[in-house]
């Protein structure tokens, strides 16, 4: 009976506990499939090179029957999300790899509590701690966007909605659970005291050595190139201030919220409709503005950045303060705090701009 179906490129990124025993103790813990037998599945990676950077990402369709007599075959597709396990980025994101376990087995269920929640997939068990085992949304019509074709405002108001309802929930569970929010929220980037450190600051003097070298040739911008360069030996510093935590208001942050960490949906017509969240492998607890701030410059187009910022400020504001009402939260943040923690981040968009874009 077949239990993988792979192509030889595919198998290196195969984990060897992945076979139908485990499978099987995923499937049996939902409620319709307390009996069912795996027969067999086929694994491919999920994400094409160069997308998914700190997990292994693996789409296993799952052929099943509902009792071990059952003639009638049934398949159900999953997406089962890994820690890496060689190369030299592993180190890199050691800090990384556990905290999206716990974010879907302990945090998901706390917020549930309060409120269903609908930004993030549905999980289902899994007998590997660190391996995340999740629906597959393509099955439901949902799509990555194209991270080289920035998002327009549609996309980006259904993002804002989404990070609001996240980072409201995220009050409401510190208050019962301060000790889970804060320790997966715990900084895993901008900090003097991990064990990627060095490296992390190391990428960010390479990379503006290299924009400050090309900006040297363009006559427009050559200006800037002495600027540029003596940013570089500061903006780690600005960086880790500019993480601090708030005074006003903290909450829980996706961290990484660019176009490759969620996924849209949308109708026979072709407007979007729908968005999930679909990575919280960098949590950080904060000001919520990191994530507005992170977003709209990896992620909206320049008419959005331009001409719609405030308009989606204000989206936002009015979603995440009419949650914390409905969560019974006194917190209330207004657009001139919000601004405030904005000229806060600026050092974060210059790093974006120099590091991230060009990824």
């Amino acid at each position: 009976m077949l239990s993988c179906s792979l192509t030889d490129d595919m198998e290196q990124h195969i984990p060897p506990w992945l076979c139908n025993d485990f499978l099987t103790h995923v499937l049996q813990s939902e409620e319709d499939k307390r009996h069912v037998v795996v027969s067999g599945f086929e694994a491919v990676p999920a994400a094409p090179p160069g997308v998914n950077y700190a997990s292994s990402l693996n789409r296993v369709r799952v052929q099943f029957r509902y009792q071990e007599e059952a003639d009638e075959l049934h398949t159900v597709s999953l997406i089962i999300k890994s820690e890496l396990t060689e190369g030299c980025i592993c180190e890199i994101f050691e800090e990384l790899c556990y905290i999206e376990p716990i974010f879907y087995n302990k945090f998901l269920p706390e917020a549930n509590k309060i409120k269903q929640t609908s930004f993030a997939p549905k999980e289902f068990f899994s007998p590997k701690f660190s391996a995340i085992v999740l629906e597959d949304l393509s099955e439901q019509g949902y799509q990555t966007a194209d991270r080289t074709k920035q998002l327009d405002f549609d996309h980006c108001r259904l993002y804002t909605i989404a990070a609001a309802n996240l980072h409201a929930v995220s009050v409401a569970v510190h208050k019962n659970n301060p000790e889970l929010v804060e320790f997966i929220g715990k900084e895993k980037i901008f900090s003097n005291e991990l064990k990627s450190t060095d490296c992390f600051k190391y990428m960010i003097r390479c990379a503006f050595e290299c924009l400050a070298d090309r900006t040297a040739t363009l006559s427009r911008y050559s200006r800037y190139c002495g600027l540029i360069r003596r940013t570089s030996v500061n903006l780690w510093d600005m960086l880790v201030e500019a993480h601090q935590r708030s005074e006003v208001l903290n909450t829980i942050n996706q961290g990484d919220p660019w176009t490759t960490n969620m996924m849209f949906r949308y109708d026979d017509e072709g407007a979007v409709t729908e968005v999930k969240l679909v990575d919280f492998q960098a949590l950080r607890y904060g000001s919520p503005v990191n994530d507005l701030v992170f977003f709209i410059w990896t992620s909206a187009n320049h008419e959005v950045r331009r001409n719609r910022r405030d308009e989606l400020y204000q989206v936002y504001l009015e979603t995440l303060n009419r949650r914390l009402r409905e969560f019974n939260c006194s917190e209330f943040f207004t657009f001139i705090e919000f601004m405030e923690h904005v000229k806060k981040l600026r050092p974060l968009v210059i790093f974006l701009m120099g590091v991230m874009l060009p990824l």
